[in-house]
């Protein structure tokens, strides 16, 4: 994967940076809290590969319409493709990758809310009004956008 720079805010960049095993961010409208989990799934992309990571908001459409475009743009910039039938590339949204990839140490039965990469690393897509989505998962990392506060 090629390195290229991409531009992150102050805030941006001391949540990237931080320590801390869990952190959240607090940031508005227009603030790149979305973006962050794409910067963040990178870095996870290239140290956990195999793994499964698990994407959590409140709807389907929130995670397909809203927070997926931000990380895709961010994945963009810093290089990586979606691939289709035309073009290799680095990831599937929905799709069972293609058999040359490398397979997850817990691959799912169905790939259809599942975002795969090349490397095995893989983003279940979680829908927090669906208990189902999430019952009995064992991940090795958790994003939640827009967790909402109580």
């Amino acid at each position: 994967m090629k390195q290229i720079g991409v531009y992150v805010n102050k805030k941006q960049n001391i949540f990237l940076n931080a320590k801390q095993r869990y952190k959240d961010i607090i940031g508005g409208r227009g603030s790149g809290k979305t973006g962050l989990i794409g910067h963040h799934n990178i870095d996870k992309l290239k140290f956990l590969p195999r793994a499964k990571s698990g994407l959590a908001a409140l709807t389907y459409n929130q995670l397909l319409n809203n927070s997926l475009p931000s990380m895709e743009n961010i994945w963009r910039l810093s290089g990586l493709v979606e691939h289709t039938k035309d073009q290799d590339g680095h990831y599937v949204i929905g799709v069972r990758p293609p058999e040359w990839w490398t397979k997850p140490l817990s691959p799912p039965r169905s790939y259809s809310n599942v975002i795969s990469f090349l490397n095995g690393y893989h983003i279940q897509l979680i829908s927090l009004d669906r208990p189902d989505t999430i019952r009995g998962l064992s991940l090795d990392a958790l994003d939640i956008d827009e967790k909402g506060w109580a």
